[in-house]
């Protein structure tokens, strides 16, 4: 069984601005939850196509409650 992972409660992102490639599924997903929790200014994913970067905002700011904070932008590498 692997061990629980633990973030610490006590970071900022105030301010900041995220990338994140990968960011419609997985642990790219999760990342962009936790940016904007911590309280990212701006937290850009990247999607294969707009489909699933719009499903991925609406999880995000549905998980957050934060609108406004996260870009979507398509790149398909």
């Amino acid at each position: 069984m692997p061990p629980s992972v633990t973030f610490p409660t006590n970071l900022s992102f105030a301010g900041q601005a995220v990338l994140i490639t990968g960011g419609t599924t997985g642990l790219g997903l999760e990342a962009a939850i936790h940016y904007v929790t911590l309280g990212a200014s701006s937290v850009i994913i990247t999607a294969r196509n707009t489909a699933r970067g719009a499903d991925a905002l609406a999880i995000i700011e549905s998980r957050t409650g934060k609108k406004g904070v996260v870009q979507v932008r398509t790149l398909d590498m």
